[in-house]
């Protein structure tokens, strides 16, 4: 099956699985978006109207609690200022008469108002005889006003609630402060005050039929207002009577949906094919109604979800004409295009001239096709150029790895070999060198001063790769030829680190051990200059020539050098090495470090000294692991043979 086909199978089954889905998916949104809009404004149309119906509540108690603070602040008042007339009119001793004159004229202003006083005073009450038949008036705190009047009033007075007579008054009870054996009273009607609250409820009912005469059915929910029977007190739905009761009943949706305090909130719940949305109205025990039947909304939903389904249609016929054009003109040039890259593969890029041979077609357009023409032609492009720069790179590379093969082969001639290391009954020499890179700056050198002495060294320069070999030859160089002309090691090395330190633009320096050794008596004389401790292995115990003798060469010019001496029994191991050893790493990064190497020469897994170097590069190697080799590593390590030792060693027990 060709492309073409396939594109235009996989177009038609995107097209009508995008459309199914998108079906699926408008008729889920429609009516889901319907259902929530609908239910939404059931919910705010129950809830403005219920904010209404008890803000209208809140301004009718409110009203009625600020009428109680007038009379309450109005008997307060009239105590001080009674409180005031009698200090300055009646005074400490007041006279029987004159006290009762004084009452019986406050008194007569007070009633005038509506107010009674009553005082008592030695054990007897004063006041009018409307007053004091309200003595035995019971208050709410189970006690009547005569009981308070005889008992313990604060100063400041106490405000009570007495019934006598199915009437309300409200009493405040007071004490002049420099007067203790007064007590006084302080008696108001309210009954217009709990009559006006009994009107509250009539005045809902007014409000509300107000409120719903100017909310048309058409315009919003039914909403009713009914008692805690389901009666309907008031409506705007023309099909509901008031008197007459709606299913489901409240008292069964607040039984089933019990869920907290209904008394400021708006509850909402889906019974009987109904969304109902209610507040309740506690302290009238009225609740408001709002109710949407959801078969209607959905009704509504679905002619929409009709509607849209076929202009999807219609629009997902379009799309697959369009979709099958688009698709034949793509794989017609693909096609081409896949002409082409086969053309490029079978050629010799490697010929400059190929790219006017291939014929590469462009498309002069702005989409993926034309973009993909573009990227084939300028992939031809770099292919030449890459291929060309390619094999130019190659025979470069070659040319420097035959190069640094030949200084590899002239680092390592200019070094004491296996043939090359001086033989003798009274040692062994053994040495080991591994540059990090083709070459290195690691060195050593082994050569016989004289008939008696020998000179080893072993050096590292601070570099790697061609610059340190380079200077590590010079360094080789200078060494030999000035042992020549000096048999004073503190000497030798002053001349060498003058003659590195004069033309040094690179800075670069050298650490380097040289030791000076009589074959036969086992005394010799070094130099440390900056490298590596080397260690005396003896039986079983290990010495280090700790000794410092000065900076490394190069450094500085002038700097003096003070040689070392120590001595070695037969059998007794020298062991060189430098830093390449100590600072090997494996692939934790953890370094090798001296107390290995001092813990690899104790076990003694060796008897000469070529096993020594051997079982210590062992050691490193299998540390390492498969961490790649950080640092150039150079060991060398010598022998002093027993007197024992008559024959003249072979060039393989001598070295390797």
């Amino acid at each position: 099956m060709k492309l073409r086909t396939k594109f235009i199978i996989l177009a038609i089954l995107v097209a009508l699985l995008t459309g199914l889905s998108l079906l699926v998916y408008v008729a889920y949104i429609s009516r889901t978006t319907i259902l929530s809009r609908e239910q939404n404004f059931t919910r705010v149309t129950s809830s403005i109207a219920f904010n209404a119906i008890m803000e209208q509540y809140d301004i009718a108690i409110t009203q009625q609690i600020i009428d109680v603070y007038h009379i309450k602040n109005n008997l307060r008042e009239s105590a001080a200022t009674f409180t005031y007339l009698h200090s300055k009119l009646i005074g400490h001793n007041p006279n029987r008469d004159h006290f009762a004159s004084f009452l019986k004229t406050n008194q007569e202003a007070y009633e005038a108002e509506g107010t009674y006083l009553i005082a008592y005073y030695n054990g007897q009450f004063w006041g009018s005889q409307k007053a004091l038949s309200l003595l035995d008036a019971n208050t709410f705190n189970k006690n009547n006003i005569r009981e308070l009047l005889v008992g313990e009033i604060p100063a400041l007075g106490t405000y009570d609630i007495a019934k006598k007579d199915s009437r309300t008054y409200l009493t405040y009870i007071f004490t002049p402060p420099r007067h203790r054996e007064f007590n006084f009273a302080f008696i108001k009607n309210v009954d217009r005050l709990f009559s006006s609250y009994d009107n509250v409820e009539t005045d809902i009912l007014m409000f509300t039929r107000e409120l719903f005469s100017h909310v048309h059915r058409q315009d919003v929910t039914p909403l009713y207002l009914l008692n805690q029977n389901s009666e309907i007190l008031e409506t705007n739905d023309e099909n509901a009577e008031a008197g007459s009761r709606i299913t489901p009943l409240i008292g069964d949706i607040i039984s089933r949906h019990e869920t907290g305090d209904y008394d400021r909130d708006i509850q909402c719940v889906t019974d009987s094919g109904d969304y109902l949305c209610f507040g309740y109205i506690k302290p009238l025990k009225m609740y408001v109604l709002s109710r949407q039947t959801l078969f209607e909304i959905l009704n509504t939903g679905n002619k929409i979800m009709y509607g849209m389904t076929a202009i999807t249609l219609s629009v997902l016929f379009i799309i697959i004409i369009l979709s099958v054009g688009y698709i034949r003109r793509v794989t017609e040039s693909l096609n081409n295009i896949a002409q082409t890259a086969h053309t490029i593969a079978r050629a010799d890029l490697s010929d400059p001239g190929i790219l006017k041979s291939l014929n590469i077609v462009k498309y002069n357009s702005n989409d993926e096709v034309g973009n993909l023409s573009l990227a084939i032609s300028n992939m031809s492009n770099s292919l030449i150029t890459n291929i060309n720069a390619l094999l130019d790179s190659t025979a470069r590379e070659n040319r420097i790895k035959g190069e640094l093969g030949v200084a590899y082969d002239i680092q390592m001639g200019m070094l004491p070999g296996k043939e090359s290391i001086p033989r003798s009954k009274y040692y062994e020499i053994s040495a080991f060198i591994h540059p990090a890179k083709e070459v290195g700056g690691d060195f050593y050198d082994v050569f016989q001063l004289n008939e008696d002495h020998l000179v080893l060294t072993i050096g590292d320069v601070s570099d790697k790769g061609v610059p340190a070999a380079m200077f590590m030859s010079i360094c080789v160089t200078m060494l030999r030829q000035i042992y020549k002309t000096r048999s004073n090691i503190e000497a030798v090395l002053r001349d060498v680190n003058n003659c590195l330190s004069e033309r040094n633009p690179n800075l670069m320096f050298v650490t380097l051990f040289t030791m000076i050794v009589n074959i036969k008596t086992g005394d010799f004389s070094f130099c440390n200059a900056g490298h590596c401790p080397p260690l005396i292995v003896r039986n079983t115990e290990l010495y280090e020539l700790s000794h410092l003798s000065g900076p490394a060469l190069g450094v500085m010019g002038n700097a003096e050098y003070v040689s070392g001496a120590d001595h070695l029994d037969p059998d007794d191991y020298i062991f060189i090495y430098t830093d390449g050893i100590s600072e090997a790493q494996n692939t934790e990064k953890q370094f090798y470090g001296d107390a290995r190497i001092r813990e690899a020469l104790e076990k003694r897994d060796y008897n000469s000294a070529k096993s020594q170097v051997y079982s210590i590069l062992d050691a490193v190697i299998e540390f390492r692991g498969a961490a790649e080799q950080s640092d150039d590593m150079t060991v060398l390590s010598f022998r002093r043979n027993s007197a024992a030792a008559a024959k003249k060693p072979s060039p393989e027990e001598a070295s390797a």
